[in-house]
């Protein structure tokens, strides 16, 4: 019987690590996952990690006058790419999960008739899941905020990779700051780690900086000796132990990133990238601070320093904070998609229920 759900994402790991859990429980549920995605990236590397069968597309952003006649083309031939797939293999249900690649996924599904369903990780309807919302059976987003306002959306937070840690303070001298400038870096971010790094004061926290790629170099040259820096990386896949390590968490407001935190109940100082579309990283940002979950990340050196030395004064505080933090934690996300896609799809359904390892 064909129980076959196609599964859109690409672009940035915000996209791309909801979707592999989401893929994974589809796969646990005897149904067959097949991932629409770019030719390269991220999730080819985690495709081949799950032996996930994919679609590749070739798409593009919409910049610039003759950038968006490129994209238009690209865009145009994805669509008929997918319809002739489509056609072929009949899926029961498209899962767009953001992405360019889903704009084409989603305008291939609404022509044939295919089930759309779609999942929305930030606090803000992003641009593409705004244009296919009117045509999906159910949508399921991050954050409570949105289920009230779209009647279709139903909050189930975001999918994540991680189980079976809780947040403890560190009993040592030292507090432990952990600093994430985001997959590509952000150098704002890392410039005012730069300076804090200099100040006095600074040398009691021990530092774990993830640069990001494109300033990896440039923060490593510089920090190369300075002894309260406990190691410096350009990315580090395995995040858990990053949580592990941490007592305070300095970095973007990113979708993944705050339901991590959420998840390990690690206290943060958000600094959101002021250019995110619709400025979606400062409405994450206020729902964590709203609930007492986190603060801003201070724009001065000096003011940093002020604000890590009045946190970590008080263990109550910083234990409040991590209660706090994991409250928003929402489980089970993926989990949930599928029971609900399975409810309105009975075709799909075994009777094998629960979470793969």
């Amino acid at each position: 019987m064909n129980k076959t759900i196609y599964i859109a994402a690409g672009g940035t790991g915000g996209h791309v690590f909801p979707a592999e859990q989401l893929a994974k429980q589809v796969k646990y549920h005897r149904m067959q996952p097949i991932w629409i995605g770019r030719k390269a990236g991220l999730e080819e590397k985690v495709c081949q990690q799950h032996n996930i069968p994919k679609v590749a597309i070739n798409v593009s952003a919409f910049r610039g006058r003759s950038g968006k006649l490129f994209a238009f083309i690209k865009l145009s031939i994805a669509i008929v790419k997918l319809l002739f797939v489509f056609l072929f293999r009949r899926p029961k249900a498209v899962i767009l999960m953001g992405g360019y690649v889903s704009l084409a996924a989603g305008v291939a599904a609404i022509l044939l008739r295919v089930p759309l369903y779609l999942h929305e990780q930030n606090s803000i309807m992003g641009g593409t899941n705004k244009i296919f919302y009117p045509f999906i059976k159910k949508g399921f987003c991050a954050y409570p905020s949105l289920e009230k306002e779209y009647t279709k959306m139903v909050y189930v937070g975001n999918p994540l990779r991680y189980k079976g840690f809780k947040f403890d303070l560190k009993s040592m001298d030292k507090k432990n700051i952990v600093v994430i400038g985001g997959s590509q870096g952000a150098k704002q971010l890392n410039d005012l780690m730069l300076e804090f790094y200099t100040m006095k004061g600074s040398q009691k926290y021990k530092i774990w900086h993830i640069t990001g790629l494109n300033d990896y170099m440039r923060v490593g040259s510089i920090c190369k000796d300075y002894h309260h820096i406990h190691r410096i990386d350009a990315f580090y896949d395995q995040m858990d132990k990053v949580y592990e390590w941490a007592d305070i968490v300095i970095s973007r407001s990113g979708a993944m990133t705050l339901s991590e935190l959420a998840y390990f109940g690690v206290p943060a100082l958000l600094s959101p990238y002021p250019h995110a579309a619709d400025d979606h990283q400062k409405t994450n940002a206020d729902y964590f601070i709203r609930n007492g979950a986190a603060e801003y990340c201070p724009s001065t050196a000096r003011d940093l320093l002020k604000e890590l030395n009045a946190i970590t004064k008080s263990k109550k505080r910083l234990a409040e904070i991590s209660k706090n933090m994991n409250k928003l934690y929402k489980s089970n996300a993926a989990l949930t998609m599928i029971e609900s896609i399975t409810d309105q799809i009975p075709i799909l359904k075994t009777d094998n229920i629960g979470n793969p390892s």
